[in-house]
């Protein structure tokens, strides 16, 4: 028992896990006075904020970000982080431009002509958000599990800190706020790729042909997997669109049952998922990976349970004693979507399988399948005038099957390649 603690694996786990969780410790404390002195509405526009950002933020990239942690050597993977790092400027200032010319029509759009100020921001966000991935991957890459871990701390901190200071602003502080501690931590990433690489070595690879050729090779992580997310994105924007048309502020207290359930939990995933990723070549070659997929979805399934049987009877009333009454609707949203949770802790690590297995095609149908399903449901209800809770039930059944239906294909495909 004392050897597998003693693991390579286990030991990077814990290393991104521990920084997850004192992230998301400080994360949901802070939320213990930001829900005291921002309004249900002023949460609603960060989420609206947010669920704008986000699909600009997955596909800035190109998604070629990716990439770095499978590339066959150190100078390709080089290259691949110089044409991530120049399709994301140059993406970022097409989105600044797009804003400037046409942000009161993308807040009308958007369902809220008050989010239209705060656009200007957003190719700020978008830029951070990629470079945060493209660092996030190359320290996988080499290893450097500390300066990934570190810097989840560090902006749960800053963010949080500057949320807190912002709510006598003239402008919305969760927004600032959140800008704010995203560009510290950039800062702080930066600083330590710096100190690791040489910095000649990757400017060396700013060429026409060079970055023009792993464009080609690549080809498959924009038009693929750039697609799969940005679907994924794409399904939160319009989902918070139409609960903002539809039911008005419950998207407030719908957001901050994602912040402080979904997100932590799948960031605690997530963590373990790039462990994964990096070992499960090995594990494809070695002809174990499904047995390594079996298992690990075992030990998510033995973690989660406890956690998720705790939200399922509990949650509201945790809500109310620590946020206020005012959350506590908050809480019993959390208990009604417990199995959709549930089940995206388990399946949100081994997502990387699409890319191991290269199924990025089979699992970019079955995506689109969940997002088509995830947006009819809020939107039916709206039209239908249906309560919110009960849209909230309706969503957790048919989006809890397709996660099932999606975890199963993981595991014939993991089994299927083993016999290959």
């Amino acid at each position: 028992m004392l050897e597998r603690f003693k693991s390579e694996s286990l030991r990077q786990i814990m290393t991104l896990f521990t920084g997850t969780v004192l992230a998301q410790l400080f994360s949901m404390l802070i939320y213990i006075y930001l829900t005291d002195v921002y309004s249900v509405y002023e949460h609603g526009l960060i989420a609206l904020y947010l669920s704008f950002v986000s699909p600009l933020s997955v596909i800035a990239t190109g998604r070629y970000e990716i990439a770095i942690v499978k590339a066959k050597d150190e100078i390709e993977a080089k290259r691949l982080f110089v044409l991530s790092t120049v399709i994301l400027l140059l993406f970022s200032l097409l989105i600044l431009i797009i804003i400037f010319f046409f942000q009161p029509l993308i807040a009308h759009q958007l369902g809220d002509v008050n989010i239209a100020k705060y656009l200007m921001l957003a190719p700020i966000s978008v830029f951070m958000n990629g470079w945060f991935e493209i660092l996030s991957n190359y320290f996988n890459r080499m290893k450097a599990y500390k300066d990934m871990s570190t810097p989840r701390v560090l902006q749960s901190l800053l963010i949080g800190g500057a949320q807190s200071t912002g709510n006598h602003l003239s402008w919305n502080g969760m927004i600032l706020g959140n800008v704010i501690g995203r560009a510290a931590t950039m800062a702080y990433m930066s600083y330590r790729w710096l100190k690791q690489i040489n910095l000649k070595e990757f400017t060396q690879e700013l060429q026409r042909k060079t970055l023009k050729s792993i464009l080609k090779a690549y080809k498959a992580y924009p038009i693929v997997n750039g697609m799969h997310v940005l679907s994924d994105s794409l399904r939160e924007t319009f989902a918070a669109i139409f609960i903002t048309r539809f039911y008005d502020e419950k998207l407030g207290l719908y957001a901050i049952t994602l912040k402080l359930l979904k997100t932590p939990l799948m960031f605690i995933s997530s963590a373990i998922g790039k462990v994964f990723f990096k070992n499960s070549t090995e594990y494809l070659t070695q002809r174990n990976l499904y047995a390594k997929t079996l298992d690990l979805s075992k030990k998510l399934f033995l973690i989660g349970l406890p956690l998720f049987g705790g939200i399922y009877f509990f949650a509201a009333d945790v809500f109310e004693w620590i946020y206020g009454e005012v959350w506590k609707e908050s809480g019993t949203y959390a208990q009604m979507l417990t199995l959709l949770f549930f089940l995206n802790f388990i399946c949100s690590p081994l997502s990387v399988l699409t890319f191991v297995l290269e199924k990025q095609t089979f699992f970019f149908y079955l995506n689109l399948i969940k997002s088509t399903a995830y947006l009819s449901v809020f939107y039916v209800a709206g039209q239908q005038q249906m309560s919110f809770f009960n849209a909230l039930v309706i969503l957790n059944i048919v989006m809890s099957a397709l996660n099932a239906v999606n975890l199963f294909y993981f595991l014939y495909f993991a089994k299927k390649s083993d016999r290959q």
